[in-house]
This record gives C-alpha cells, structure tokens and sequence, in this order.
C-alpha cells in the first residue's frame, strides 16, 4: 500500500525567485500554487497546515523584496478605512 503525505505537515523549502522575477518582468501575473510545500522526511508535496492561505502571499512577498504585504481575508469588498475605527466607510467592490 502506498503511504500518502501527511497533510498540513508541510515546510516551505524554497522559492525559486528567478522564475518569479522573470514572469513580472514580462509585464505578466504570475499564477502560483499556494498552501503547499515538502515534507522533510519524505520530500513528497503536502499541504501547510491552518493559516497556509496567508502564508503563501507572505512567503512570497519576503522572497521578492517587497516592502509591503497586504492581505484581504473574508471581507465582502476593500473599505477606505478600518471598519473596526470608522463605522462607514466607502467601499470599492
């Protein structure tokens, strides 16, 4: 029987940052499986666990360079302002 990954047990290995790179500056949006990595042990790809979806943006961000990080999560729409601060903001959908 074979054995199967363990999911949610992944580690990020590496970010091949040339074939990032070269696609942007192409003037292209690059397309990337996110919430995946290696097992240690076994080198198989598996998921990353809880969080994983936020993780890939940051990951990817911090191997580029890139000053900031912004991550939208569960929102109906981007608001001009912190809802937590300002209790009607405008908003872009």
């Amino acid at each position: 029987m074979e054995r199967q990954p363990a999911l949610g047990k992944a580690h990020i290995v590496d970010v091949d940052r040339r074939r990032l790179r070269t696609v942007l500056r192409r003037g292209e949006i690059p397309l990337v499986a996110g919430f995946q990595g290696k097992g240690l042990k076994s080198k198989e790809t598996t998921t990353w666990g809880r969080g994983g979806s936020d993780l890939t943006p940051i990951v990817l961000a911090a191997a580029l360079g890139a000053s900031v990080c912004e991550i939208y999560t569960d929102v109906d729409g981007v608001y001009s302002a912190d809802l937590r601060i300002v209790p009607t903001p405008g908003r872009s959908t």
